[in-house]
Parts: C-alpha cells; structure tokens; sequence
C-alpha cells in the first residue's frame, strides 16, 4: 500500500515480511522485552521526510495480545530516489491516549531498490522510569544510553517469522547479588566471573519494583511459608547475542569468562531500577533476539515502600502491572485501596503503586471521632454499615492552572501531614498528624477544598443523617496567607439537597445547575498560624449570599454526605492568595 507523496508508508503492522520488490525500503522491526498488554498496549509512529517535513505520515495500533510484538513496519521509497527520514516509534500505555511508556527515532536514507531491515526495539531499560529526561536532537535510547538516532546500520537480512515464546518464569531464574562492574577500556558492563555459567544460559533483569513499579513479566507474591521460586519478582528477559540490548560471553583481561550486560546496567541511575540480575541454573533454552514474552496475566506483588511513611501496620503497598488492583486479586480482602503515584510525600511518584487495608474497626473504648488521624485516610466513624466502606479524604478544585497538593487526582491516597514536632495548644489536646492542603502559588480560581465522606459503596458516597448531634468540633489552623488579606475559608456540608456529585440530589435532579448548589456552611474567621478550635452547630449554618443560592429554606436536611474545608476566591481586584490550612481532632458535638 502506497500514500501519496515522496515517502510510502504501509498503514498496518505487518504478520511477517511485506517486502516491496519494486521500489527499495525499510522493513522496521518493532519488538520489546516489555509484557504485553500489561506494559504497554498502544503503538504509534510517525515518518517525516526531512526535506519535507509537513508531508509527515502518522499512525497507530492497538497492542491488545502478548503476540502482537514483534511485527514490521514497511517504509518504502517514493519518486525521490535516496530520500532521507525521521523514524519515530513510541509504545504506550492506557490506550491511544495514554503516557508514552518508551520511546525510539532514528534517521536513514532509503534505498533505491530492494528491502533492507532495521532493528528497533522498544525495551525497558529505554522506558520513562530509566530515562527521566528524554535524549536531545537528533539523538534516541539504545540500550539505556543516548546515542545518535543517524547512527543506525541497516541490513539486507530480512527478519524471519518467530512463532515461539520465551517462559521466562519457567526458567527457574535465580537471584544473584553478583557485582556489576563497568569495563571502562571495553566501554562495557559485565558481571563477576563468579557468575553461574550455565549451558544453555539466560540473563534477565529483575525490576526494582518499590522504586520504579513493575514491568515485564511478574510472578504473583505468596504468602506461603515457603513461597515458590521468583515469588513477588518481575523480570525483564535479555536475548542471547541481541547486540547492545542483549548479552554475551566474553573474556576479561584475566582470560576468565564473563558475562557482558549493556553497559547502561553499570550507570548509577539504573541500579536504582534494578534489584539484581538473575541467571538460569536449570536446562532452558537461550532467548533469541526479537523473541516475545509468553502470555502472564497483570498482577500485583508485595510493595511495602507503595505506603508512605507514617501510615499504620494494618495498611500495605503493593505495586500492580496493567489493569490489575490489589482488590481484585484472590482472597485481599481488602476495603479500600489509593493510589499512591501522585503522593506529595514521597519523593518520586510511581506508576501503579497502591496504598491498602482490609478495613479499619474502631472499638467501643474509642473516642467519638470522625477522624483522629491515626488510621490513614479512611474515615475513623462507627459503625459502618457491614456493604459500605469507610469514607476518605480528598481534594479538590475548579482552578486547574495552579497545583493543589495533595493533587486532585481520582483514587489519590490522601497523606496526613506530621506535625513536628508535635503541638499541645492551651487547653486543647497534641497534635501529631493533621489533614492539610495548600496551594503555594494561590488560588486564582473559585474554589479548592479538602474534605472527607463519612462511608459508600465503591466511588459513592452514602449520606449519613447527622440529626442525633448538634454539630462538630475541630482544631485548625491557617498559613502562608496575606495578613492584611486573610484568605477567606469556610466549612461546608453538601447534602441531600446540595450535593454535586450525587445525581439524585434536589438541586441536580430539579436541573437548577451546579453553580446554584450552594452548599449549607459556616465561614471560619480568626484563622491564623495557631492551632485554635472551632465549634459548628447546625443552626448556624447558611447558604451563600447572592441570587440563585437560597433555594432551601429551613428546616435544613441534615442527610449528608461530606464536609468540605473551601478556600473561596478570587480576592480582592483579582488577587492570587496562596495559603495552607490544616485541621485535625474533628469531632461530632454530642
């Protein structure tokens, strides 16, 4: 198939060659040591004739089977004989519109006639958690290095159809701690000569997965006394003599062989992704170049460092590949689960990292408290109907220029923030950990809020009638504000009437529109750098002052669903107030 212009591109990924005879091209050879669908499950690439760059072609292909890799693209020469092009291939995940897991360009000139072949692997040592900053200009990842993307070598070997799969599981890998040291002379990575040295051989990558997440293929974890071998691990296989990618035996400056790893596994940044490099000691045949991965299912293994630090022992971190949740896996248990990745608290985010519980019970001896900060984000309210699940904190705002910390991310685990050290206000009681929010640049927008539900079903919340108390109670505190300008904060309770999120709300379903569901509150003036406490009873609360707000009178339904903490804005002639606000011991008024 032909487009128009000087450069010819197949528009679909061929089963196997799709040499043109007639004209010369490029027969691209996409693969990856990645699993599939699990890492990555969407492919683009774009072609741009350099001598006329706004004749550049797209286009892109679901990655929705283990075997969809690896396959060829054909670029084949148009009417301008020996025409230079700009290759990109990217590999994603989440879907057409999803990040850009890894990323390869190069640039070659087309031949005249015949098919020629160039390797272009999309592999994990160049995926986005290995390069943090993308190569320059002219410049692509091989092998974990920036190297010119002109400095490609194309061959007339055509690829050969593969119609097996590498097990790396079954490989029986085992674990080594074997120093990796870089051959500085040879420009090279090789493991000790103490290594194993198997025949056959295989090498992978096992994957660091509390700092980076997990890739290619994961063996689920085991709770067994002793757990199967690989247990809890993710491997990343390389190929046999697979070139820069690969490894290979060779002799040290002793005459001793060694095994020859790419050399960006000797880099300091990747030992950060990589927890060893593991070998085989059992019969299993060497991985080939341009092998796939056979098809494992997307799991989730034990990830103690997915939690931030501070939170309880009946909370765990597991890091979860594709599609999987730790809900979901067999026998959890667990209730709740956040997504860690966008953490302020932690100093990197990571991709698929979930915080969890099964639950948290609050016994009779305990204190009648919404939340006394020492159960995680999950909501500490008794009792919790046996099919719903205890609320939790979140953020949220209509001012998306700006940074909201915690983000308002969907599924986000909300982090307490430590108080240290902690503080004992006069006649009050220490404060250790409280729920805070802040926006450092201000707030330019209407709104942006913290806030709890009290328990719901999945993503749902259920209101709670709150009619047996007379109010609440909490300590809280305001800083980073203008003096002179105080931001203006306000304590909010969506209910039955005024909720925005729930559909069946009075203001929603009469179709009055959100901006009239103004929610019943109190505006908590005083609020400065010192913890002090606030006591809000129903009757104080009202809507906002102003046409289209006062659509329900009095009595007010006491069914509700959160209680939001809202900075309110913009302030005065327009003005950005930044501030952070904190609120703890959060009590109902008997």
């Amino acid at each position: 198939m032909r487009a128009a212009g000087s450069v010819a591109l197949l528009s679909a990924l061929c089963a196997g060659a799709c040499a043109n005879q007639e004209a010369g091209e490029v027969m691209l050879v996409v693969s990856t040591d990645l699993s599939l669908p699990s890492d990555l499950n969407w492919l683009e690439w774009s072609v741009t004739p350099l001598a006329h760059p706004e004749r550049v072609q797209t286009g892109g292909i679901a990655l929705d089977s283990y075997d969809a890799l690896p396959a060829t693209l054909a670029v084949v020469a148009g009417q301008q004989p020996r025409e230079t092009v700009s290759v990109r291939i990217s590999g994603r995940t989440g879907g057409e519109r999803g990040p850009v897991r890894v990323t390869r360009e190069a640039r070659f000139t087309l031949p005249e006639h015949g098919p020629q072949t160039l390797n272009m692997p999309l592999n994990w040592l160049c995926s986005d958690v290995n390069q943090l900053e993308p190569c320059g200009e002219g410049m692509t990842c091989d092998a974990g290095r920036c190297v010119s993307s002109a400095s490609v070598v194309l061959s007339d070997q055509l690829p050969s159809q593969s119609t097996t799969c590498f097990d790396v599981l079954r490989c029986n890998l085992v674990q080594t701690w074997i120093k990796q040291t870089p051959d500085l002379d040879a420009d090279t990575c090789i493991l000790e000569p103490k290594a194993y040295l198997g025949s056959p051989l295989n090498v992978a990558l096992e994957v660091n997965t509390e700092n980076v997440g997990n890739a290619g293929v994961c063996a689920p974890g085991s709770d067994a006394e002793v757990p199967p071998p690989n247990a809890g691990s993710c491997f990343i296989p390389l190929a046999q003599n697979g070139g820069t990618n690969g490894w290979d035996l060779i002799k040290n400056k002793l005459g001793q062989t060694v095994i020859r790893l790419p050399r960006a596994v000797c880099d300091p940044p990747l030992r950060n992704s990589i927890a060893s490099v593991a070998v085989t000691r059992a019969t299993c045949p060497s991985k080939h170049s341009n092998e796939r991965s056979c098809e494992y299912s997307s799991v989730c293994v034990p990830s103690p460092a997915s939690c931030p630090k501070g939170m309880p022992s009946t909370w765990s971190g597991y890091s979860c590949s594709g599609a999987a949740s730790p809900i979901d896996e067999p026998g959890s248990g667990l209730k709740y689960c956040g997504v860690s990745d966008a953490d302020p608290e932690l100093n990197r985010p990571v991709r698929g990292h979930y915080c969890c519980t099964e639950g948290q019970v609050a016994g009779d001896d305990d204190p009648l408290l919404i939340d006394d900060m020492t159960g995680g984000p999950l909501i500490k309210f008794r009792p919790v109907p046996p099919d719903q699940v205890a609320g939790s904190w979140f953020t949220a705002s209509d001012d998306d220029s700006l940074p909201l910390s915690p983000p308002q991310t969907p599924h986000t685990l909300f982090t307490y923030r430590e108080i240290t050290p902690a503080v004992t206000p006069t006649g009050g009681p220490t404060i250790s950990r409280a729920a805070c929010f802040r926006m450092q640049q201000g707030l330019s927008g209407y709104y942006a809020l913290e806030g709890f539900s009290f328990y719901g079903s999945g993503a749902e919340a259920t209101a709670l009638d709150v009619s047996r108390f007379s109010g609440i109670s909490f300590w809280a505190k305001l800083s980073g504000a203008d003096r002179d300008i105080p931001q203006p904060m306000r304590v909010l309770f969506p209910n039955r009437d005024t909720d925005t999120q729930h559909p069946m709300s009075t203001c929603l379903s009469s179709n009055a529109g959100k901006e009239n569901c103004d929610s019943f509150g109190k505006r908590l003036d005083g609020l400065n750098e010192s913890w002090q406490k606030y006591e809000v009873y129903w009757t104080e609360l009202k809507q906002s002052p102003g046409a289209g707000h006062q659509l329900f009178p009095a009595p007010w339904d006491t069914h509700v669903y959160s209680v939001d903490f809202q900075a309110t804005g913009p302030g005065p002639d327009g003005r950005v107030l930044p501030f952070d606000f904190c609120v703890s011991q959060i009590s109902f008024l008997e």
